[in-house]
């Protein structure tokens, strides 16, 4: 299922898409998957109803939540397994989502009795559990040659300049980290999409987790996401800095701009933080942290509109124990018109774990803290970054 605009969307915001159709987007034909039945559905809810929510299902046992799209691009992503009963919510959401009646058939009536029967299939699990890395493995060696390669990969025409010269190989660093704590408490906070403009309803379980755990954070408040600029988060935020907690911010700069200064829209995130700014006093600019995404391999921010070193992540993290992670954005679409997907996790080696990951795969803490004045990042001589306009 995806969501791709179309004029068939003012009538049905579920289109089934036929072979020919989904073939020309880059799908197998049928004739070379003959032991999957696949079905395809474009969905939208027109005008603004975006299907925003990222994540999969597989024999209702395993399920993934993610930040990202099925796309090559710049992205800096976060993507997390789950197992366990949190599995069936997110089944339920996959079927409320889906929407059509599907296959009647279960996944075992299509499997080719020779296809997966065999010994080694039988113990696939055991080996995908193995490629995972615990918390006391080795940690591998990376040079930054070795980062800069990894993340030009889906970069047209890579920048050379402002690259780090620092040694990374002590970063702890694990593309997959599997925790062995069972049990952990969590529920779903999904939203369903809206499609009109004008929404303001904040009665859905994301937005009533987001404000609940702003609103109840004793300490620190963590986010990341690409675009800040829904006006209840930031007013939540504002307060919650006001009365004494630490927040700290990473956003993408220049991350759909065009998009974000659209009516209704809220703003793109540069002039965000510096109203937000405005509202505080020396003593509270202090507790309001702004960073902006920097590359592993970067000693400073890069434009979106170069599409060469972009964040995607969106996470929330509270007092370092409550965690929010999944496909919602800070931002005024995610907040009330698109459907979204997240998870809300009570546990501090979750948390830990989320924390050490992201900084081990950015520089934004060493290298991308905004200005304590207006929160705008400039570099020593006193530049901002150049972007759209200059």
């Amino acid at each position: 299922m995806f969501d791709r605009g179309s004029v068939k969307h003012v009538l049905y915001p579920r289109v089934a898409i036929a072979e020919a159709e989904w073939v020309s987007l880059g799908l197998p034909p049928s004739q070379d998957i003959p032991n999957v039945d696949l079905e395809v559905i474009n969905y939208h809810n027109f005008p603004i109803g975006t299907l925003h929510s990222k994540f999969m299902v597989i024999d209702k046992r395993v399920a993934v939540l993610n930040s990202c799209n099925i796309q090559d691009n710049s992205n800096l992503e976060m993507m997390c397994q789950f197992e366990g009963p949190i599995v069936h919510e997110i089944w339920d959401h996959a079927l409320a989502t889906w929407g059509l009646p599907g296959s009647t058939k279960s996944s075992r009536e299509n499997r080719n009795s020779n296809a997966l029967g065999s010994a080694e299939g039988s113990n696939a699990g055991e080996a995908a559990q193995a490629a995972f890395s615990s918390p006391s493995d080795p940690l591998p060696r990376r040079s930054i040659a070795d980062v800069t390669k990894a993340l030009n990969r889906a970069v047209g025409s890579p920048l050379p300049q402002d690259i780090t010269e620092d040694d990374i190989s002590f970063a702890p660093f694990r593309s997959h980290a599997r925790l062995t704590t069972k049990d952990i408490p969590m529920v779903l906070a999904p939203r369903v999409p809206y499609p009109s403009f004008g929404n303001v309803s904040l009665n859905t379980p994301q937005n009533i987790a987001w404000l609940s755990a702003i609103y109840f954070a004793k300490s620190k408040i963590f986010i990341q996401t690409p675009d800040l600029n829904a006006p209840q988060v930031i007013t939540a935020l504002l307060e919650a800095v006001k009365r004494g907690v630490e927040v700290s911010v990473v956003l993408c700069l220049g991350y759909n701009d065009l998009g974000e200064m659209l009516p209704t829209q809220g703003g793109h995130n540069e002039w965000v933080v510096t109203h937000m700014m405005k509202q505080l006093n020396d003593e509270e600019k202090g507790r309001l942290k702004v960073y902006w995404y920097v590359g592993r391999d970067m000693i400073k921010p890069v434009h979106a509109f170069k599409h060469f070193r972009t964040c995607h992540i969106k996470l929330m993290v509270v007092d370092e124990t409550i965690g929010i992670q999944g496909s919602g954005n800070q931002d005024t679409q995610s907040w009330f018109h698109s459907q979204e997907i997240n998870i809300v996790v009570d546990s501090d080696e979750v948390c830990r774990s989320w924390m050490e990951q992201l900084a081990a795969n950015q520089n934004s803490f060493s290298y991308g803290r905004g200005s304590k004045t207006d929160g705008v990042w400039r570099d020593s001589s006193g530049n901002q970054v150049s972007g759209y306009w200059f």
